[in-house]
């Protein structure tokens, strides 16, 4: 027990030691915000709480249920992994697909694949701007 308890608290000084280095390196360099670096982090950490997806938001759909959603999801993966995308590209893939399916409630179910689709194009492409002019 003093052997785990001895070992999370190295883990979390080595987390803490490279969060302090990352922000160091953000604050020097101005792609990354400058000195607004810890600005920017408070705002983006307030804006994923404010706009976060409700829970159980496919509760109020007729045609679309978590079962669609999770094979949505599998579906999604398959083909991230065929083509090699990011990582970051099938996480805000799932977010902007979570994001519509929360906001628009007669969804038939024929649509279903065509919104993962839409999402992973407009992820891949947030992302290849992203990488394009070296932000990352």
């Amino acid at each position: 027990m003093f052997f785990l308890s001895l070992k999370w608290i190295l883990t979390e000084l080595k987390l803490q030691e490279a969060l302090k280095k990352v922000e160091e390196y953000d604050n020097k360099d101005d792609a990354n915000g400058g000195p607004y670096v810890n600005e920017i982090y408070d705002y983006t950490k307030y804006l994923e709480h404010a706009y976060a997806v409700k829970p159980r938001f496919l509760d109020g759909h007729k045609e679309v249920s978590h079962k669609m959603r999770t094979i949505l999801v599998d579906w999604i993966v398959q083909v991230h992994q065929r083509f090699k995308l990011q990582n970051e590209t099938l996480h805000l893939t799932v977010a902007i697909m979570d994001r519509y399916l929360s906001k628009v409630q007669d969804l038939p179910r024929k649509e279903m694949q065509m919104i993962g689709l839409t999402s992973m194009l407009l992820a891949s492409k947030y992302e290849g701007t992203h990488q394009k002019y070296g932000f990352s």
